[in-house]
């Protein structure tokens, strides 16, 4: 049993330092070293080298080295690797220092005064109050939540948006795509924290940028193809925004003569916003390798929802992204092929009968009930007519064969998910 680290060398022999003195039975191996490829079991990697599964038949988990998993193409892992994300408190507090330094130079409007200073002119503006500055923050996971802790205390109203539903204290909460354009009309200071889909690509673009109040600010902390570069370089030209502060770009870095270098109200920094120290980010890493070999799940996983606090579950076969729209929230489904054949059917589809009350449904000898002729159809409501008011008990069951994949060993992906889908 081995480790591979393909990242940052300065940064791995740190670990392996950490790593011998910690774990001194598991042997540390820096890329392109990797010691005996059948012994490899972890992989802590940026980018993890292609052909996962030749490369490395045991590989059984592969760890970001980084908060996101969205570097990774997760359609060529193997279909039963676990995958899991850096979290350490580092990485919270460096993305609340960011993001605070930032949202409060748009907030006394710094950009504009720079511009000015170097116009030689001295011309002071009429200061608003923190009261009457509205900060939105698109993301509210781990640290989107930790930013908007750390806003609070300014006096700023705070409201956030994601996916699924959120309830925080003190914060207006926005779900789904339907809530955006309400959400985009009341954010003076925008804050992106997302994480990187085919759904969030491009989503800072022509139409998200005019949904803001005139005179707007942005931050993207986020990734760089969130943004459509023409796109704010013309709201920023017209005026609709009044600034923006990036510390993510597409392509990273930019070009010498791309447009953001020389733009006077664009502050660019090198993706630096939140980064881990080389010792948390070893003693995180150490300790989920530690919870794996205790059989527990490690912190931080990721799913195909794109949510970490679940139980980890993939689909295989890849869904296609329309189908990702619809599942909205996983809050499990709990199922193993042999033993308890009680299922937590998945609670967050959408569909508007028992299912949306994640009732716990007795499926017996691994099969499943669910809906026969449902459909994703955009939140995957049923369609209208006798089927509708029918419980999923009703219906007809599919049987989860011993072929399902698996992404764990504890955590089936029913392949009803992906057959239904239109």
């Amino acid at each position: 049993m081995s480790l591979v680290y393909k990242s940052e060398p300065v940064r791995g022999t740190a670990w392996a330092a950490r790593f011998a003195r910690a774990l001194p039975d598991l042997p540390f191996h820096v890329w392109p070293e990797t010691g005996d490829p059948a012994a490899v079991r972890y992989l802590a990697a940026w980018q993890p080298p292609e052909d996962l599964a030749t490369r490395f038949p045991a590989l059984e988990v592969l760890f970001s080295v980084g908060a996101g998993v969205d570097q990774f193409d997760l359609r060529a892992l193997p279909p039963a690797l676990r995958v899991v994300r850096m979290i350490e408190p580092g990485l919270e507090a460096g993305m609340a220092e960011y993001v605070t330094l930032s949202v409060l130079a748009l907030h006394r409007g710094l950009p504009l005064y720079l511009e000015r200073q170097r116009q030689c002119l001295w011309q002071p503006e009429k200061p608003v109050p923190a009261a009457q500055r509205r900060v939105g923050v698109l993301g509210l996971g781990v640290l989107g939540r930790a930013v908007l802790e750390r806003l609070r205390g300014f006096g700023f109203p705070l409201s956030g948006w994601s996916r699924g539903r959120h309830d925080l204290p003190g914060i207006v909460c926005h779900a789904g795509l339907e809530e955006l354009p309400a959400f985009l009309a009341g954010a003076d200071i925008l804050v992106c924290l997302l994480p990187l889909t085919v759904e969030t690509r491009g989503l800072l673009g022509r139409h998200s940028l005019a949904a803001l109040p005139r005179g707007a600010g942005l931050v993207n902390v986020g990734r760089g193809p969130h943004l459509v570069a023409g796109d704010l370089l013309a709201a920023l030209d017209s005026g609709h925004i009044s600034a923006a502060i990036l510390d993510v770009c597409d392509p990273e870095p930019p070009p010498p003569d791309h447009p953001f270098w020389g733009h006077p109200r664009i502050w660019m920094t090198p993706h630096i916003a939140s980064t881990t120290s080389h010792e948390a980010g070893a003693d995180a890493l150490i300790a989920n390798i530690l919870r794996h070999r205790r059989g527990s799940r490690c912190r931080a996983r990721w799913n195909a929802a794109g949510a970490t606090d679940g139980l980890g579950l993939r689909l295989w076969p890849p869904p296609s992204a329309r189908t990702l729209r619809a599942l909205t929230r996983f809050d499990g489904a709990c199922c193993r092929l042999q033993g308890a054949p009680l299922i937590h059917l998945l609670s967050g589809i959408g569909l508007r009968t028992d299912l949306a009350n994640r009732r716990q449904l007795k499926a017996g000898s691994g099969d499943i009930p669910c809906p026969q002729r449902w459909g994703f159809r955009g939140q995957a409501e049923p369609p209208p007519g006798p089927d509708a008011g029918v419980t999923p008990e009703c219906q007809a069951s599919i049987r989860v064969s011993p072929s399902t994949e698996m992404a764990c060993p504890e955590i089936v992906a029913p392949r009803w998910l992906q057959r239904n889908r239109i």
